[in-house]
């Protein structure tokens, strides 16, 4: 089992500085306003015929019309697809839209607790009996194997290796009983507590509690995202007992919160049917609970925050923050995501011609994030020479002010355009090979994010359509 927060960007970013100049630096002035790409008018690119999906409300973009997607009546939604990779094996993923973000501040990690729990026993199952069964049908159990969870969300994975009909709906069946009868006993929550108390110590150190608390304060002021950490505090879990935790789970653990997705080498008839089987009598009679206050974002007490730390790797970050754009996708917002890739991609390039220049910079890029209810990111990063900190950051910055005092050349368009042609087509090819895990992963990382789940092959032909519209201006 695993956790884990914050947006990709900080995540991935290297945060971390020895010496006390500049570790986050987030630009103040203008840093909230919604900025956003103007509208290009491109063609839309001849595809499949347009297929509704839940996932695609508001969206004008067609779903993959491999997947199979539904809502039953209790307000579970589902998404099943027929995979031949591997053969005769299935992939299964139950996604529950209860994460550190619905926590209150004395419950801080119950959510994660709660994802230990509820592989503890229902009313039918023993303690564990359920996972026996699934390692009997030969699947694989183990830390951050099994299930993970985020601040939007908790998600359960398990992959068969030989799943027939029966053996995804004993599956599905165990899958739904966990979702709806945990039975969260006392004792196995006192085993559980040590686990989960072992787990924060790993994987939150001294240094990245540095790290948290320096993104927290420029990145994340006013959002509730700076104020939940998904593996919670010693206090808030040694408060969490098994009636608190029960109430917790009966009051965020609902049908209409779910996602089942299916992938495997099997009829997708037979895996809806599946779904409808071990889900559609699910019901919580309880009162709908309010979505939390995500917050708004403020411009931070200092635009600087530095981490001063003996294991820290040198490094620097600007951060261009806004609030997150929470609006379904749509062709001309994947036009301008577009135009976006390939202005940080040159950028990203002229930085790392900085960077092989021989000066201050050892290496350096740029990147972008986004967080849902929270906030997306623009980073320009480096790694400075030991000590020349003012010569990395000044050509950090000459990058920058060069990049915005005129449009880059026509060539250097061109050669992110072909890079990112390459990359589309390649996607759009590779996508006849991918995995059944794989598959399921993204559908639900498309959850997570707040995406849609079309073919591949659509935004290939939308970047070609794109492509002839996209000039240095």
């Amino acid at each position: 089992m695993t956790h884990d927060g914050g947006s990709r960007a900080s995540r991935r970013g290297l945060a971390s500085v020895k010496t006390a100049l500049a570790g986050l630096l987030l630009a103040a002035g203008g840093a909230l306003s919604a900025q956003t790409s103007p509208a290009l008018s491109a063609p839309t690119p001849a595809d499949t015929p347009v297929v509704t999906s839940w996932q695609h409300a508001g969206s004008d973009i067609p779903a993959d019309p491999a997947w199979r997607t539904g809502t039953l009546a209790n307000g579970v939604r589902y998404a099943v697809r027929h995979n031949p990779k591997p053969a005769g094996a299935a992939s299964i993923r139950v996604r529950m839209d209860v994460g550190a973000f619905m926590e209150s501040d004395a419950q801080q990690g119950w959510a994660h607790f709660l994802e230990h729990m509820v592989f503890r026993g229902t009313k039918t199952l023993a303690d564990g009996e359920g996972v026996r069964i699934w390692q009997r049908m030969g699947a694989s159990f183990g830390t951050d194997s099994n299930a993970h969870t985020s601040q939007t969300a908790t998600t359960y994975e398990l992959d068969l290796p030989k799943a027939d009909d029966a053996a995804i709906d004993s599956a599905t069946g165990i899958l739904a009983d966990m979702m709806q009868n945990a039975t969260i006993d006392p004792k196995s929550v006192e085993i559980e507590r040590k686990v989960v108390l072992a787990e924060r110590s790993l994987r939150l150190t001294p240094l990245s509690e540095k790290f948290r608390a320096a993104s927290d304060a420029v990145i994340f002021p006013g959002l509730l995202a700076g104020r939940r950490n998904i593996a919670g505090n010693p206090e808030t879990l040694a408060a969490a007992s098994a009636d608190g935790l029960r109430a917790f789970y009966h009051l965020w653990y609902r049908p209409e919160r779910a996602v089942v997705v299916i992938v495997g080498d099997a009829d997708p008839a037979a895996l809806e049917a599946a779904v409808k089987k071990a889900f559609g009598g699910w019901q919580n009679g309880t009162p709908r609970p309010s979505e939390p206050d995500f917050g708004t974002p403020h411009i931070p007490a200092s635009p600087v925050a530095i981490v001063n730390d003996a294991q820290a790797p040198s490094a620097l970050q600007l951060i261009w923050v806004r609030p997150h754009d929470e609006h379904p996708w749509t062709l001309a917002r994947v036009q301008n995501s577009f135009v976006e890739e390939a202005a940080i991609g040159i950028l990203e390039r002229r930085l790392a011609t900085e960077a092989q220049s021989g000066g201050a910079i050892l290496s350096a890029g740029a990147r972008r994030g986004s967080g849902q209810h929270s906030v997306d990111q623009t980073m320009l990063y480096a790694m400075p020479k030991a000590g020349d900190w003012y010569g990395a950051l000044d050509r950090v910055f000459a990058v920058l002010n060069g990049a915005l005092a005129e449009p880059p050349s026509q060539g250097e368009v061109d050669q992110q355009l072909s890079r990112m042609r390459e990359s589309y087509s390649g996607s759009a090819t590779g996508r006849e090979t991918e995995g059944s895990a794989s598959l399921a992963d993204t559908f639900i990382y498309d959850v997570d994010t707040g995406d849609v789940s079309a073919s591949r092959v659509f935004y290939r032909n939308a970047f070609m359509a794109m492509r002839p519209t996209i000039k240095p201006a």
